[in-house]
């Protein structure tokens, strides 16, 4: 597919070298969406002699939605000298490896995408195993429409979707339960999300002495597969103390 690019390369490679000159010599201005493409999952952008080359070292997420291919690519200035003067956050790329569209994140070293069945809107999940946000988007226009604070998310089909959400909103299970030893500060009670409804519903929830945690979706039986941790008392909130078993649960 490079080949298609140099049609316009005389052209892009014009705007190369004009940003390589008002840059102070730096080949890698601001973003210029003529100057980068995605082909098969490869990065690559138009040096100074306006010549594709591979950016070594690029990672691009890719997501085959109905046949066709959207591509993302997360920049975080600080990380890369070619990305010093771009707007962090993460690139969309179309089937046809040109830009699309970007979504600003000032962390998207440690964010991913995860599109909905149809590629109607996607996730954007950011941050550390213990609090994750989770941004759901529209991708037309990239309209944010909700957020969530959870782990563990899976797509059950083009509206809904199913994750662990962390509810930090509740009071603590007892006085020092934050320095038990356990991993999360929220509850932890399975989800379901419906985008089309707004709608928020609970499989299981968690109580003083249970937390449930999603692990997959199995679609061929229609079950979510959950982790129970539990403890005898609410005063057992102690990693030595923590019982573990698999349940299974049917979506709602």
């Amino acid at each position: 597919m490079i080949g298609v690019f140099y049609a316009r390369k005389l052209y892009v490679a014009a705007i190369v070298l004009t940003a390589f000159f008002f840059s102070g010599g730096t080949a890698f201005a601001a973003f210029d969406p003529e100057s980068y493409a995605v082909d098969d999952g490869v990065f690559y952008t138009l040096d100074a002699q306006g010549e594709w080359t591979k950016v070594e070292g690029a990672r691009v997420g890719e997501e085959d939605i109905q046949g066709k291919k959207i591509y993302w690519y997360a920049v975080s200035p600080d990380t890369h000298e070619m990305h010093k003067d771009w707007i962090g956050g993460i690139y969309f790329f179309g089937d046809n490896g040109k830009f699309i569209s970007m979504v600003k994140k000032e962390d998207a070293e440690r964010s991913y995408v995860q599109f909905s069945p149809d590629g109607e809107q996607f996730i954007l999940n950011s941050g550390t195993y213990v609090n994750r946000e989770y941004l759901l988007y529209e991708f037309d226009g990239l309209k944010l429409k909700k957020s969530f604070h959870g782990i563990g998310l899976a797509w059950l089909d083009p509206v809904r979707f199913v994750f662990t959400l962390i509810d930090t909103s509740k009071d603590e299970r007892y006085e020092g339960a934050a320095n038990s030893g356990t991993l999360f500060e929220g509850w932890l009670s399975v989800v379901v999300y419906d985008s089309a409804a707004d709608s928020l519903t609970t499989v299981v929830e968690a109580t003083k002495t249970e937390d449930f945690m999603m692990n997959e979706f199995d679609g061929n039986t229609g079950e979510l597969v959950i982790t129970k941790i539990s403890v005898t008392d609410e005063k057992d909130w102690a990693e030595e103390n923590l019982k573990h078993e698999e349940i299974r649960v049917r979506v709602p």
